[in-house]
C-alpha cells in the first residue's frame, strides 16, 4: 500500500576535470578525471528495526579517449562504508571497480562552405 512507502535520500557532490578534446594534443593532456562523494541513506532499517543504514562513499574515476576522441574508456573506484557499528550493530566496507565504454558518432558537425 502507498502508506508502506517511504523516502530514499542520497547527497552526491563531484567534480570534472575534462580532458582536451583536440587530437592532436598529448594523450595524458586528453584523459579526463572525475571525483566526488555521496552520502545515501538507505531504504532500510537495521537489525533492531529503528536505526536508518547510510552510505558514505568516495569515487574517483579517469577516462581515457579513443576514437579520434569519439569515445572513451572510463574506469570509476569507490570506497566507503555502509552501518556503522556503534549505531547499527552493522558495518560494511565498499569497493567497486566500474568500467565503462562509451562510443559514439558526432551527430551535429558543422560543414564550414
Amino acid at each position: 500500500s502507498e502508506s508502506d512507502l517511504t523516502d530514499e535520500h542520497r547527497l552526491s557532490l563531484g567534480a570534472e576535470l575534462g580532458g582536451s578534446k583536440d587530437v592532436f594534443s598529448p594523450f595524458l593532456k586528453q584523459i579526463s578525471l572525475r571525483v566526488g562523494f555521496y552520502n545515501h541513506t538507505l531504504n532500510v532499517l537495521g537489525f533492531q528495526g529503528n536505526e536508518k543504514i547510510t552510505e558514505n562513499v568516495g569515487t574517483f574515476g579517469f577516462g581515457f579517449p579513443f576514437g579520434q576522441g569519439r569515445g572513451s574508456i572510463d574506469f570509476a573506484f569507490e570506497a566507503g562504508t555502509r552501518g556503522h557499528l556503534s549505531v547499527n550493530s552493522y558495518k560494511e566496507s565498499i569497493f567497486r571497480l566500474k568500467i565503462f565504454v562509451t562510443g559514439g558518432e558526432r551527430w551535429f558537425v558543422r560543414v564550414k562552405k
